[in-house]
């Protein structure tokens, strides 16, 4: 190695650990505390609602949103936004709208900005049954407590978490673009579960009408389920039903990924997957049509029951009965 490249080399490790030495000492003074650094600032705003509402809609960009009961018997909402960020929250035609507006010009997006600090929303409501909660944000998480009843249920977000456990009267609809779907102990008439790119985890659901979930690459794992109907759509990975009974259909679409039926049943069963195993326990009996290119396929010889269609490409089929 020539002296002027060995020479340059050995600036750079040297300008190498002294940055790590400025950042050490830097942080030290600040007790490792991370939000220290960020260039951003937040502020806390409160807003006190009195007029009566049965409606709530939130619309934000980067805020986790979480819903608690009130324990005073009035409704709040705190903002911890930043300060670039405009607060709102009124009723309006008896709806609770809840929104932030971003106030940048086009020039201060020059300068980038971070920080280590979480914004949030807490939503502090005084009543447990409500008619429409319509949530629409762009990053955040998303926290509803099973303390709460809606007649319907919506959350549209680009990127972030849904833990649910209210129920809904009417429909339960959730799309995510990339986020996990967490839903535990509610009921609803339909729920309609979508994201691109994430986990859904369902257990304890009672669903009286049809439940339907997406997953474009992702797992999906529900447990303890009731419901007139089950479909569910995917590109890549798994799904796994466990004590789920429909009193009509099963129907499961994959490309990639295996198919788990554990204590399962339903008057007419169909499972298509391209690459990836179908294995299960049915709980009663059926007439099966299955198919496999390369697999192996075990099944009950049972001649009667409802129709159960196993088809995949590359995988073994084995299903049992209970």
């Amino acid at each position: 190695m020539r002296k002027s490249s060995m020479g340059w080399l050995i600036a750079a490790v040297l300008l190498i650990v002294l940055g790590a030495v400025i950042f050490v000492v830097i942080m030290s003074t600040r007790k490792w505390d991370f939000k220290e650094i960020g260039n951003v600032e937040y502020k806390e705003y409160t807003f006190d609602i009195t007029d009566d509402f049965s409606n709530i809609d939130v619309d934000t960009d980067t805020e986790d949103i979480t819903f608690k009961p009130s324990t005073d018997g009035k409704c709040k909402v705190v903002f911890y936004i930043q300060d670039y960020e405009t607060p709102e929250a009124n009723v309006l035609s008896g709806t609770l709208e809840i929104t932030t507006t971003e106030n940048r010009k086009w020039y201060d997006h020059i300068s980038p900005t971070f920080s280590f600090e979480d914004a949030y929303i807490y939503i502090y409501l005084p009543e447990k049954e409500y008619e429409r909660l319509d949530v629409k944000f762009s990053t955040g998480d998303i926290t509803v407590p099973s303390d709460f009843t809606f007649s319907d249920i919506a959350f549209n977000g680009s990127t972030g978490d849904v833990t649910c456990r209210a129920s809904s009267k009417g429909d339960l609809k959730i799309k995510l673009s990339t986020g996990d779907i967490d839903l535990s102990d509610l009921s609803a008439e339909n729920a309609d579960l979508t994201v691109s790119t994430g986990k859904v985890t369902v257990s304890s659901l009672d669903c009286k009408g049809r439940l339907y979930v997406k997953v474009s690459t992702g797992k999906s794992v529900l447990t303890d389920i009731t419901a007139k109907s089950f479909t569910s759509e995917g590109s890549t990975g798994h799904i796994t039903l466990t004590d789920a009974v429909f009193t009509e259909s099963l129907n499961i679409k994959r490309s990639t990924g295996k198919v788990d039926l554990n204590d399962c049943d339903a008057a007419d069963i169909k499972v298509v997957t391209d690459t990836g195993d179908i294995n299960g326990t049915l709980l009663s009996e059926k007439v099966f049509i299955t198919h496999s290119d390369t697999g192996h396929i075990s099944v009950p010889d049972s001649t009667s029951g409802g129709r159960c269609d196993l088809s995949t490409d590359t995988g073994d089929i084995r299903i049992k009965l209970k």
